[in-house]
């Protein structure tokens, strides 16, 4: 007879192993991040680990790309984005992994002689075949980053694409457009700031949250609200500073914007129309 304890350790028993036990994953890659440093003109092979978790052989794909950074600091892989996808070869195409075992994929990296130095970004991925019995998606795909240090001189180099402004506001949150690009050949580490002038007087700074390193040859674009303690109308001045790299260096950019809160409109409405009574009571006294 079983007793109340050993049934309810039964239950839970079952509920660990069909409902979290479907959450593993159907597959896993090591290592996660790869750091390689090469000379111009070198060869290497690189492995990665490849594991099916599943209960059943699986077929895998391998790929080869860059990546792409986006707007939030995620990775994307894609084909064609740079010239050392051409760099990195691979025999293994397609490999069948039988369940619960780990196969190695080799990579040979094949440096020109003439490959400008800097860092390259590139995703070693592996996608499934099928649909694994516990993701419940087609073509799960997991990648390495392999980051390819081709030694040589370092170039940080970061321009700013676009600053602006509209060109009238009303209130005292202002809005700008910020896209930036890294021209140099390593990722770099940026910071930056808005600042508000009227003349000689500065009437604002606002931090801008800059995210994680920009990749070479990647666009980021940025928003940043300034909130200046203006009073008087009129015509102001924004200044951009970037700051990026190991040097410290800068890039600047300017912009202009009116500022017209709504008090300032009722002024000149009641402007207006004592400038019209004026010319009225000036009318009357002539014709008199």
């Amino acid at each position: 007879m079983i007793r109340r304890w050993q049934k309810f350790f039964l239950l839970a028993t079952f509920f660990f192993v069909f409902v979290f036990a479907d959450k593993v994953q159907a597959f896993s890659l090591s290592p996660t991040k790869y750091l390689v440093t090469v000379d111009p003109g070198s060869n290497e092979t690189i492995q990665i680990y490849v594991k099916n978790n599943e209960l059943k052989p699986e077929n895998f794909k391998i790929l080869i790309g860059g990546l792409k950074q986006t707007e939030a600091g995620g990775l994307l892989l894609e084909s064609g984005l740079n010239e050392a996808e051409k760099w990195i070869v691979t025999k293994t195409q397609e490999i069948t992994i039988p369940a619960g075992t780990t196969r190695a994929i080799n990579f040979d990296l094949n440096i020109p002689a003439g490959a400008y130095p800097g860092s390259y970004v590139l995703g070693l991925a592996v996608e499934t075949q099928s649909k694994p019995s516990n993701s419940g998606v087609v073509g799960a795909r997991l990648f390495t980053i392999l980051l390819l240090q081709v030694a040589g001189e370092a170039q940080e180099v970061v321009s700013i694409e676009n600053f602006s402004v509209p060109w009238l506001v009303f209130g005292r949150n202002w809005p700008t457009k910020i896209l930036l690009k890294n021209n140099g050949n390593v990722d770099t580490q940026i910071s930056g700031e808005v600042t508000v002038w009227r003349g000689e007087n500065r009437r604002a700074m606002a931090k801008l949250e800059t995210g994680n390193r920009l990749l070479p040859g990647i666009f980021r674009n940025l928003d940043a609200v300034v909130s200046p303690a203006v009073f008087w109308p009129g015509r102001y001045e924004l200044q951009l500073k970037i700051m990026y790299g190991l040097t410290a260096q800068t890039a600047t950019a300017y912009t202009t914007i009116w500022y017209f809160p709504f008090w300032s409109w009722a002024v000149l409405f009641l402007i207006c129309l004592l400038i019209i009574f004026l010319v009225y009571l000036k009318k009357k006294n002539s014709h008199e």
